[in-house]
């Protein structure tokens, strides 16, 4: 559903700056957020460039990048649950985005006001989709580490998927009247009525658009993806650019945001060349599964209904895998 909100739906809703960061400001705002990712904290200097760089426009201006769903930990270099690198448990306080959006809360001129949209999924869905979304990136795709990886997360105090934690700051520090909650589960249409309403505006979308652009869902509980490797891929470049980047100024961001975009690319042409291997990765969400996660989650979900005063949230029973 990213995809589809990036590319079709917020640019319909208002000045789009955000990923894939197409013009200038939303680059600046891009460097913005990896420099966040890098460091473990907002750059001011960063984020004020941004806002001066929309200050005239007399629109909703709307920003989204999946990485601001990360969670940065100390001493850890795994950014989401499904990451080769996260350590389950040590993600116990204040989520970081909430001190980015404040930081951004404090460059914005005293007349504007700060709102956010935020798309849930079900627990179990969402760990699917995300691992073999990500499968690309990790040493040992597949079923076993897949399952692994779940395990670890649901039997430890993590918070990363206790959505109530994560709407509730929010709401604390915008207004719970500056924050949308959309739920994957009612469907992209509704999604847009409800945007449609929270930001009293209305425009056209087509059905077309509104279509799943990225599905790995193949069948109930079954979930796969096909990628192709460079044969000479061995993951140097993306622990460098790790490293660079944790020991990189703030106000160097813009020139390595390039650098790192030119990286991208020769990643790209390299996966399109005749030496590229074709992978893939295939896994099964089961029922036994699916209740183990629904069961470490109903506690936070049932807390997020209450919180939205809903009698439930629509995957808070049985979901058809």
């Amino acid at each position: 559903m990213t995809t589809l909100w990036q590319e079709h739906i917020f640019p319909r809703a208002g000045v789009y700056s955000g990923r894939p960061y197409r013009t200038p400001s939303a680059r600046l705002f891009g460097n913005a957020v990896t420099s966040w990712r890098a460091n473990g904290r907002a750059s001011s200097s960063l984020l004020r460039r941004w806002v001066k760089s929309i200050q005239s426009i007399d629109e909703t201006v709307i920003v989204s990048d999946e990485e601001l769903s990360d969670w940065p930990a100390k001493n850890c270099r795994g950014l989401h649950p499904l990451d080769d690198h996260y350590v389950a448990g040590k993600r116990q306080n204040e989520r970081p985005v909430i001190d980015f959006l404040r930081s951004l809360q404090e460059e914005m001129p005293l007349q504007s006001r700060l709102r956010a949209i935020v798309t849930l999924r079900d627990q179990a869905e969402w760990m699917a989709s995300a691992y073999v979304q990500t499968a690309p990136r990790m040493r040992t795709p597949g079923q076993p580490d897949f399952s692994k990886k779940v395990l670890n997360l649901i039997e430890s105090d993590d918070h990363f998927l206790e959505y109530d934690r994560l709407v509730k700051s929010l709401s604390t520090l915008l207004g719970q009247k500056n924050v949308l909650v959309v739920f994957y589960e009612n469907g992209a249409r509704e999604s847009v009525i409800k945007l449609q309403e929270f930001l009293k505006s209305r425009w056209t979308v087509d059905d077309s658009d509104l279509a799943p652009k990225k599905v790995s869902k193949v069948s109930a509980g079954k979930w796969e993806r096909d990628w192709k490797e460079p044969a000479s891929k061995s993951g140097a470049r993306a622990r460098v650019s790790k490293v660079i980047w944790a020991r990189t100024p703030s106000q160097l961001a813009p020139a390595m945001g390039f650098a790192q975009h030119l990286a991208f690319k020769v990643d790209k042409a390299l996966k399109n060349s005749a030496g590229a291997k074709s992978k893939s990765v295939e896994i099964e969400l089961t029922t036994e599964m699916a209740d183990r996660i629904d069961a470490r989650y109903s506690e936070s979900n049932q807390r997020l209904a209450t919180h939205l005063e809903l009698s439930e949230v629509p995957f808070s029973g049985p979901i058809p895998r």
